[in-house]
């Protein structure tokens, strides 16, 4: 029996509350996109090394007309003079190494490519890994197979979406360009009313290859076919369809206006909710909007879903589990200390390449202090806390706990997310004490210990499932469930992290200002 459109959204949150585990694909595919970040700042860190080689002593003897820049509340005529005549100084040394330029955005278009292509290899597992945990079970093979066996064809549909775009935007451009010789305002126009008409048909193309990825994963479709049922299958139920879409739409609408507010809200108490954001859209917003499509799918194809009853008890669940979580975390070093050595040997590396850097700038120790100092003088800085303690615990707790997740899960990735997300968090400890004075850099050793060693077990737990998962060692659910396991039992470290960094560490850092 057809069900109402808006029955779909109510199963997917459903679902979600019954089987949480719905959600690892799409923390799998956020430890992509971090993957992908620090391999890129890692890369841009090298490559910067004997730039920042050369233009150091440059700052060093410019450092007073540095600090004077950065503390002038208004730039006068004189400070414009200084800085453009730092900016000249440093111009010269940065033409020396123009490749810089050149690789950094050759290896952009490399990693945004293969990002492309492992976010279409993820999405074929995400429909597959979704179709089967709300027919039959969720068994995180099935991930793995779809994901193997549709990667191609979601790729090729994609790569076809990607030319119809740019397509769609270059020809009504390269018409302007021709028409611009005869008459301008004409040429204007006619660019605007093309985009328009263009922008309607890609529209409409887009809504009627919707269920496309559904009919290449489901049904084994080839592109072409699975775009030809999908046109079908919208044409059959174009009124739903439309309707649906604007429900998605509306639902995006609603939660970026509620996001903006509460982050609008935390900023004018100096803090931030960003981490918290991406928590929420890539744990609750995401998921429940792709379960809603395949149920939307399966239902107006006939398909039946099995019914999820029982609904999983979060509270409960976490006061049991935060209880078990120093036995899971203790057992897991017990096990596994090569995994944890190795994590601290690309920590290692971070730290060294971090120190090192923080070494060339350590000049500006002395200035750092001074800037506060003169901040706090003037009332910027006044009394311990300058943000909203409560909204800084749940940002540090969050974004934490999103990195840690990262690396732990992002092991599937033959272990690159965890070793290269490691030297990034070790690139930016050894930063910290090269530059800032040893004195000044211990106070942050409140709250840095605990949550380093938080983040080291869960590099090491990424590490380890991404060599279980390379050598084919053990059952793939029971190495993701381990992972899973050690990972969240860490939280409970991120949270008296989280929990001392904004509420004792700024007052240890006033009282010492």
């Amino acid at each position: 029996m057809v069900q109402n459109v808006d029955s779909y959204f109510n199963r997917g949150l459903h679902q979600l509350r019954c089987a949480p585990r719905l959600i690892i694909p799409f923390l799998i595919s956020s430890a992509l996109f971090s993957m992908i970040g620090w391999v890129l700042m890692i890369a841009f860190i090298l490559i910067s090394l004997p730039i920042l080689g050369t233009i150091a002593p440059v700052i060093e003897a410019n450092q007073d007309t540095i600090l004077e820049i950065v503390t002038s509340e208004e730039p006068d005529d004189t400070t414009k003079q200084q800085i453009e005549g730092l900016f000249n100084e440093l111009s010269g040394p940065l033409q020396e190494y123009e490749y810089f330029i050149t690789i950094l955005t050759i290896l952009l278009l490399i990693l945004i490519s293969l990002f492309f292509i492992l976010s279409a290899w993820i999405q074929g597992g995400i429909i597959g890994y979704l179709w089967q945990g709300i027919t039959t079970t969720i068994n995180f093979d099935n991930f793995f197979y779809y994901a193997n066996r549709c990667f191609f064809r979601i790729l090729g549909l994609w790569t076809l979406i990607c030319v119809a775009t740019i397509l769609a935007i270059a020809i009504p451009f390269f018409i302007f360009k021709v028409a611009s010789f005869f008459n301008l305002f004409i040429s204007v126009v006619l660019l605007v009313l093309l985009l328009l008409v263009f922008f309607i048909l890609w529209l409409g193309c887009i809504i009627l290859i919707f269920f496309s990825e559904e009919y290449i994963v489901i049904d084994d479709k080839g592109i072409i076919d699975a775009i030809k049922q999908s046109k079908e299958l919208v044409i059959k139920n174009k009124g739903p369809v439309l309707f649906f879409s604007f429900l998605i739409f509306v639902v995006i609408i609603v939660y970026f206006i509620i996001d903006s507010i509460l982050s609008l809200i935390a900023m004018t108490c100096n803090s931030d909710l960003s981490a918290f954001s991406s928590i929420i859209s890539i744990c609750i917003m995401t998921p429940w909007i792709h379960l809603s499509v395949v149920n939307f799918f399966l239902d107006r194809t006939k398909r039946t879903v099995r019914v999820m009853e029982y609904e999983f008890e979060i509270i409960k669940s976490v006061k049991k589990f935060i209880l078990a979580s120093p036995r899971i975390l203790l057992d897991f070093i017990r096990k596994n200390i090569g995994y944890i050595i190795i994590a601290l040997l690309f920590y290692g590396i971070g730290i060294a390449i971090g120190f090192y850097i923080g070494q060339l700038f350590s000049f500006f120790n002395n200035e750092a202090l001074l800037f506060f100092s003169e901040m706090w003088e003037k009332g910027i800085l006044i009394g311990p806390y300058n943000s909203m303690p409560l909204i800084d615990f749940i940002y540090y707790f969050s974004n934490n706990s999103m990195i840690g997740m990262d690396m732990g899960l992002g092991g599937l990735f033959l272990g690159i997310a965890p070793m290269t997300g490691a030297i990034c968090n070790g690139f930016i400890l050894g930063l910290v004490y090269g530059v800032l004075p040893v004195e000044s850099a211990v106070l942050l050793e409140t709250h840095g210990i605990i949550e380093y060693i938080a983040l080291l077990i869960c590099t090491a737990a990424g590490i380890r499932l991404g060599v279980r998962f390379l050598l084919g060692l053990g059952n793939i659910n029971e190495s993701i469930e381990e992972t899973l396991k050690v990972v969240l039992a860490s939280f409970l470290v991120f949270g008296i992290a989280a929990f001392i960094e904004a509420f004792i560490t700024p007052v240890i850092f006033w009282l010492w200002l």
